[in-house]
């Protein structure tokens, strides 16, 4: 069998021996004449690169691989698909960038969006611009029910109930967002006026612990001084009421407001002088100066300066005008003048519901004018809530309802209010405690009421009185004419009011008694008083 070579056209396995490849029909020896011409073939045609034979309808030659159509080797197709791939990979990694940056922002929106949506104070914002007060004010209760320490949850709530108007309320968070953050002076100054129209019993004290504190953690701040020495003055504190505003004017220097105040205390001090000083360096023609004057010159003594400088400073419309129309009325009652007094006061009590000073005299005026209606009315408006004359207008009440003889609604009154703790008021209280008990057949309830009174004030006059009387009705004079002439040396004999005449003459008739008992061997005449010391409107 003969050897077999290699195609040098197609590279397949044909014999030597022929002049061409079987595979592809390309010469194995060497032509010495010219080249034959091809068949014409209806079925075969040669690659116009290698020459080979290929069949009709072929689209490459499977010899050298030459794409019949384009006339391109496959292998050159795929170098030119290879140096072009970078590109497209270029491309694809710009795009996946991109991809991931749009991804990145879309979670840094979804991200603030929910942190937003999770922010219990930014969302009853949202809910209070839309008018949803309420609904804000619930998300804010129940998210503070669950983190105690959220102060400015507790700032924003006070806000809310602040526009609400419910001004308790606003009170309670502003002072724990204080308590929370003692730096936050703005929430210490909402709470303390918070308080002050709320009219919280008992808040002062909460008021100036809140300054304190806010003062410590803002030494700087002049009006956080300036508002802890209202607040002690308001508190009877005079002294710390003087170092506050003291320490208010070394940080505020040239505030008239500040200036005023300082001169009220001082004033309070008896330090005249010096209170006379701070109102010429605060613009002693301005209305508020004015008022600041007649206050000063009323706690002097000086009647006529206090009231023309108030009256000038109400015209001229003073910023504390509901003080100035307050004194002036205190000064009318003083001069004995209740018409005029009544109108100041009425104004002051009409301006600011919640002048309970205005109120209380006030009433009375009415009273002195026998407009009982009214007056009652007051009073007892007065002696249904905490305030400092819950105590004397239940006694005033309780007096008009015993001139009507209504004994049992004048205890019921007497029995509402809180026990006072000052001496007076309760001699007062139980003096006519005393006279409704007598009214009701009971003296000895009646004796005890005295004794309590007599307990709590020695020098407590009325009470004097009514226990004398009620001792001569008792048949003991000698003890009764002791009581009263205790009374005739507390009380001021000129006073028309006292009764001190009729008391007199009282003793005199029951000393004749006495006396003549004496002489004859027997316990003496039992004598009726006269008059009762309600008819010599003695309380």
């Amino acid at each position: 069998m003969p050897t077999m070579i290699n195609c040098p056209y197609c590279g397949k396995l044909t014999d030597p021996q022929l002049d061409s490849c079987v595979h592809c029909g390309g010469f194995l020896k060497k032509q010495t004449g010219p080249r034959p011409a091809r068949r014409s073939s209806a079925s075969s045609q040669t690659c116009t690169n290698c020459g080979a034979l290929i069949q009709e309808g072929d689209i490459i030659c499977v010899a050298c691989g030459t794409n019949l159509l384009t006339g391109q080797k496959i292998a050159d197709e795929r170098k030119q698909q290879a140096a072009k791939a970078p590109v497209v990979q270029s491309n694809t990694r710009y795009y996946v960038i991109g991809g991931v940056l749009a991804a990145l922002i879309i979670l840094v929106a979804i991200i603030v969006a929910m942190s937003m949506m999770g922010d219990p104070v930014a969302r009853a914002k949202r809910l209070a611009n839309s008018g949803r007060t309420l609904d804000a004010i619930r998300l804010l209760e129940t998210h503070t029910a669950k983190n105690t320490g959220d102060a400015a949850a507790f700032f924003e709530m006070g806000k809310l109930f602040w526009l609400s108007n419910d001004m308790a309320a606003a009170a309670q968070n502003f002072e724990k967002a204080a308590r929370l953050d003692s730096s936050d002076g703005e929430a210490t100054r909402l709470a303390v006026v918070s308080y002050a129209q709320s009219k919280t019993p008992g808040s002062a004290s909460s008021q100036i612990d809140l300054l304190e504190r806010a003062v410590q953690a803002n030494p700087g701040d002049g009006d956080l001084q300036y508002l802890l020495g209202l607040a002690r003055g308001v508190n009877k504190d005079v002294a710390g009421q003087a170092q506050a505003l003291e320490a208010a004017q070394g940080l505020a220097a040239g505030n008239p407001d500040v200036q005023r105040a300082s001169a009220i205390a001082k004033a309070l001090q008896n330090d005249l002088p010096g209170a006379e000083a701070q109102l010429l360096s605060a613009d002693p023609s301005s209305p508020d100066s004015l008022a600041a004057a007649g206050i000063v010159a009323s706690l002097k003594g000086d009647k006529a300066s206090a009231s023309r400088n108030l009256q000038d400073a109400v015209a001229k419309g003073t910023v504390i005008e509901n003080e100035s129309l307050t004194r002036l009325g205190l000064l009318l009652i003083e001069e004995g003048n209740y018409g005029e007094a009544l109108n100041k006061l009425n104004d002051a009590a009409t301006k600011n519901p919640a002048n309970d000073t205005a109120k209380y005299f006030r009433a009375i005026c009415l009273d002195r004018q026998r407009l009982t209606a009214q007056a009652l009315a007051d009073y007892e408006s007065l002696a249904e809530q905490a305030g400092p004359y819950q105590s004397k207008a239940a006694v005033q009440a309780a007096r008009l309802y015993l001139t009507q003889q209504n004994p049992d609604r004048a205890l019921q009154i007497l029995g509402r209010v809180t026990a006072p703790t000052i001496p007076s008021d309760v001699a007062e209280l139980e003096t006519v405690r005393g006279r409704a008990t007598m009214l009701l057949n009971d003296p000895d309830g009646a004796q005890a009421s005295f004794r309590k009174a007599t307990q709590a004030d020695p020098n407590y006059a009325p009470a004097h009185l009514e226990t004398g009387l009620l001792l001569i009705q008792r048949q003991d004079l000698s003890e009764g004419i002791r009581e009263l002439d205790r009374y005739l040396k507390l009380v001021d004999q000129n006073d028309p009011d006292a009764g001190a005449s009729q008391v007199k003459a009282l003793i005199e008739q029951l000393q004749r008694s006495v006396d003549s008992g004496r002489t004859a061997g027997g316990p003496g005449v039992a004598i009726e008083p006269a008059a009762s010391a309600n008819e010599r409107g003695v309380s």
